[in-house]
């Protein structure tokens, strides 16, 4: 067996590895070095601590380190965004509970500057979760919650007074409508009274008027039948004296009895009713009188 030649690869591979140990010491040094100076600027407030914290993030064992730090340099400019995802990288790149709980309450602290109650409540109640020791996330979880009942409750009043106000509109629309559909009620009542009141005081005074002119031609046409009756009055008594003075002889009618010859036969009957009436008293006389003869 030829083994010799394995020795040379051997060596190679050690010397591979040597460097390769080498070059990520040199990397973590200088990764090492940037957090280093990334604190010092973040002190400083610099503006530069940004870019030496994401050199660090590049250390084998203090990545999470450095990402909490770049955090809170992007909190320190300002960029909110950025900060909250430095924060969360940082979370899920280390075991390490009381750099977790310190990322959550950061967190929290974010959400809480932008009035969002609920993320917040959240964050720093996993803060505590992780470090239950953390006291400023025990007093930003109870600050938080008490803006969130001032919240509630205040929305519940203006909900309250939204509502009260809606009734409220509600009800004097509705007694608006009632007061208007009244008030027409009540003018059309009025009108329609007045109406009436102008329609019979005008056909009253339209009878009225019917009736006088009625009357007044009555009492003309009677005043008018009256003289007529008059005219004809003096007419007749015109025409009566004429003929009392004139007095024709009354020529005797055919089929009737004169006045002579009635005063004729009322003198014959009257003395026919005497002899009738003088013999009957003599037949009662004669009837009545009875010759007594003696039987001698």
């Amino acid at each position: 067996m030829n083994t010799p030649p394995l020795l040379p690869r051997l060596v190679a591979v050690l010397l591979l590895g040597s460097a390769c140990v080498a070059a990520s010491a040199q990397s973590d040094l200088d990764a090492k070095a940037a957090i280093i100076d990334g604190i010092d600027a973040y002190r400083a407030n610099t503006g530069a601590a940004d870019s030496l914290f994401a050199l660090g993030t590049t250390h084998s064992e203090l990545a999470a380190v450095a990402e909490y730090n770049l955090g809170r340099a992007f909190v320190q400019s300002g960029d909110t965004a950025r900060a909250q995802s430095a924060f969360r990288k940082a979370i899920g790149s280390t075991e390490d509970r009381a750099l977790k709980s310190s990322a959550w309450h950061n967190l929290g602290n974010l959400s809480l500057q932008q009035s969002e109650l609920s993320p917040a409540i959240q964050a720093y109640k996993q803060a505590l979760r992780e470090n239950p020791e953390n006291e400023e996330a025990r007093y930003n979880l109870a600050y938080a919650m008490r803006l969130a009942q001032q919240q509630q409750d205040q929305n519940q009043d203006q909900q309250q007074d939204q509502d009260g106000d809606q009734n409220q509109d509600q009800q004097q629309d509705q007694n608006g409508d009632q007061n208007q559909d009244q008030q027409q009620d009540q003018n059309g009542d009025q009108n329609q009274d007045q109406q009436q009141d102008q329609d019979g005081e005008q056909n009253e005074d339209e009878q009225q008027s019917e009736d006088g002119e009625q009357q007044q031609d009555e009492q003309q046409g009677d005043g008018e039948q009256d003289q007529q009756e008059g005219e004809q009055q003096e007419s007749e008594a015109e025409d009566g004296e004429g003929q009392q003075g004139e007095q024709p002889q009354q020529q005797p009618v055919e089929g009737q009895i004169s006045p002579e010859d009635m005063e004729r036969i009322l003198e014959s009957l009257e003395r026919n009713e005497a002899a009738i009436q003088a013999k009957l008293q003599q037949q009662r006389n004669g009837g009545e009188r009875r010759t007594i003869e003696k039987d001698w």
